[in-house]
């Protein structure tokens, strides 16, 4: 089933997501939102990973409700949680979740893709005030690496997802 069948429903989605990462104090590096499920990299101070991502889905869920007169919940099961073991696998990470929609055959590079964090990384976007591109960038020695690193990772096909953690 689809998540978001327009902007507004992206847009909702990304306002709950942004208040939750505030009100948490988590430090959120991606996101990109596909049809039918989400990516976030996100650094959590303390371990509530599990209420935010519950809080956010639950009251996303209820305005999708609300809205289209559907029930029931909007996301299928638990979700998945991959944890990077090193520097190398956080930026692995975060070009996996840029990828995302080239991969799955929406755009041709990641910074046409409107629902992801990317444009802002690389500045060609406003960022939203919850998105830490800085903290992001830095895990790369900045945008040009980043980029670097992106394409790299492009141009070998291995963006592929982590092993969900156990």
């Amino acid at each position: 089933m689809a998540l978001f069948e327009d902007d507004e429903d992206r847009e909702v989605y990304l306002g709950r997501w942004g208040s939750e990462v505030r009100e948490r104090g988590w430090r959120a590096h991606a996101y990109c939102l596909m049809d039918n499920h989400v990516h976030h990299l996100v650094e959590i101070p303390r371990a509530d990973l599990a209420a935010g991502i519950r809080e956010v889905h639950k009251s996303y869920a209820i305005y999708l409700n609300r809205r289209y007169g559907r029930e029931g919940h909007a996301f299928q099961g638990r979700y998945g949680c991959s944890v990077p073991a090193d520097a190398d696998g956080v930026r692995y990470v975060a070009c996996y979740v840029a990828l995302n929609p080239v991969r799955a055959g929406l755009c041709a590079t990641p910074h046409a893709y409107r629902w992801s964090s990317h444009a802002a990384a690389i500045g060609s976007v406003e960022r939203p005030t919850w998105l830490d591109v800085r903290g992001l960038l830095a895990r790369f020695g900045g945008r040009r690496d980043y980029l670097k690193f992106l394409a790299a990772v492009q141009l070998l096909g291995m963006a592929a997802p982590l092993t969900p953690a156990r």
